[in-house]
């Protein structure tokens, strides 16, 4: 199951910011140019208008194949990698997009399956398990920020911002609301705890609320509104803090030198001095 976790850069396809379960109809954003197209078409004569094709032999090789054969043939890619390769013909794309058995197998003991469904049920299943969307997902999140909030020297804030951006990025319209809900209720507390003083922090802060607001079907615009507000508030209390910062106290002692008084000798000879002639 490792092999198919998904890394942050590979959530979003390489062809455009749809997430891998909502890759497109082959041929609708795809250019004849990619490379991962054209080395898939090199020996191909493709007829358009027409279904008549001759296959490359990786597709002839995915066509001969059982849909496990076919699982494990693509276990070492990840899910992203997978969905481009089935996005790169028609004939790819009902042998694999389209086809459950594919997905039952690619998925392994990801999955529980007890009956046959349609790919997209499979691959939806599929996605929740890899962001850990299930069940009470949303109130468990909420209770893992508040241990870690509350807890001195626990998970950092921006350990916490990176946890909630990829549970983020896995969301669907179709989840469960009520656990989204607990879920935007956390994020505003991380919102409103993080240093906006780092950049760092403040740039998955920027990520977490753009994927939030990605899914307007998810959730509501007051949502949105309120995470926002807690971002900004972050970043005015970063602001006013770098305004007034007090000055830094030193460690050690800054030793000045003595002034002598008005009757010392030393300004008596300086005196005497400059009334000597030249």
């Amino acid at each position: 199951a490792g092999a198919h976790l998904p890394s942050q850069q590979s959530r979003s396809s390489r062809y455009g910011e749809s997430p891998w379960w909502e890759q497109p109809t082959p041929g609708a954003v795809l250019s004849s140019a990619d490379p991962c197209v054209s080395r898939l078409r090199r020996r191909r004569v493709v007829v358009v208008g027409s279904s008549s094709t001759r296959l490359s032999p990786f597709e002839r090789t995915i066509e001969e194949l059982q849909d496990s054969l076919r699982g494990y043939l693509l276990l070492c890619l990840e899910v992203q990698a997978t969905a481009d390769v089935s996005a790169c013909s028609r004939h790819l794309h009902h042998a694999l997009w389209d086809n459950p058995g594919f997905w039952v197998a690619y998925a392994g003991q990801c999955l529980s399956v007890s009956d046959v469904r349609t790919a997209a049920e499979v691959r939806s299943s599929f996605r929740r398990f890899l962001f850990r969307i299930e069940g009470n997902w949303g109130e468990e999140f909420g209770r893992y920020v508040d241990e870690n909030l509350s807890s001195p020297g626990a998970t950092p804030c921006e350990a916490l911002l990176q946890d909630a951006l990829g549970v983020a990025g896995g969301l669907d319209s179709g989840d469960d609301e009520e656990q989204a809900g607990l879920f935007i209720d956390a994020c505003q507390r991380i919102l409103e705890t993080f240093d906006a003083s780092r950049a760092e922090e403040q740039e998955v802060a920027r990520q977490l609320i753009r994927k939030v607001k990605a899914r307007p079907g998810l959730f509501s615009e007051r949502e949105g509104l309120l995470i926002r507000e807690a971002f900004e508030s972050s970043l005015e209390r970063a602001l006013v803090d770098q305004v007034y910062r007090p000055a830094p106290i030193l460690d050690e002692e800054i030793e000045l030198p003595d002034i002598p008084d008005d009757n010392s000798d030393e300004i008596e000879r300086l005196f005497e001095a400059l009334r000597a002639p030249g």
